[in-house]
Order: structure tokens, then sequence, then C-alpha cells
């Protein structure tokens, strides 16, 4: 399970970098189809998406955890899915509230 730890750690490493990135620069031309958002407050859209993202890299690191610990692949892939379900959720949320128009 260290190798299953090791590759949930990059997994994790690499938004929670993009997310820093995307919060220090406020751009939104680093995300994705930024064209096809229509954004009243693009600073604070910005923002609110790196920590969607920063969020969603929380399921990958907590699975790394749990499987270091408990040294078992079952309760690690629980913990990323429903991690990972729980903390998009929390971050649509999010980024529903701040900057978008309707």
């Amino acid at each position: 399970m260290e190798g299953y730890a090791v590759l949930m750690l990059v997994f994790a490493g690499c938004p929670f970098l993009y997310a820093g990135l995307l919060a220090k620069t406020k751009s939104i031309r680093l995300l994705p189809r930024s064209d096809a958002v229509k954004v009243k407050n693009k600073e604070q859209y910005a923002e609110n998406a790196a920590k969607m993202i920063a969020l969603a890299a929380l399921a990958p690191l907590a699975s790394a955890l749990v499987a270091r610990i408990a040294d078992a692949a079952l309760p690690a892939l629980l913990v990323f899915a429903g991690g990972l379900v729980l903390l998009l959720w929390l971050g649509t949320r999010l980024l529903k509230g701040g900057g978008t128009s309707n």
C-alpha cells in the first residue's frame, strides 16, 4: 500500500499547486473554458475555483493517509470515493455562491 499512498500524494499535490497558482494570480484565464462563463467578479470567481480545486485535492490526500495508516485497500478507496463526492459537492456550492451571474 506504500505505492498507492505515494501515488495519491502526487495526485493530491498537483491540484494543490494548481489551486495555489490560481489563487495567487486570480486570473480566470488559467481555468479551462473560462470564456464560456459569464462572470461578475473575475478575481472572486478565480479564488472560489481555487478553493474548490483545493477541496477536491483533499480526497486523495486523506486516502493516502488512510492507506498509510490502515495498510489496506478497501478503507483507502472508500475514503477516496466518499471524500471526493463530499468535497466536490461542497466545492460546487462554494463556486455557485461567488462571481457568477444567473
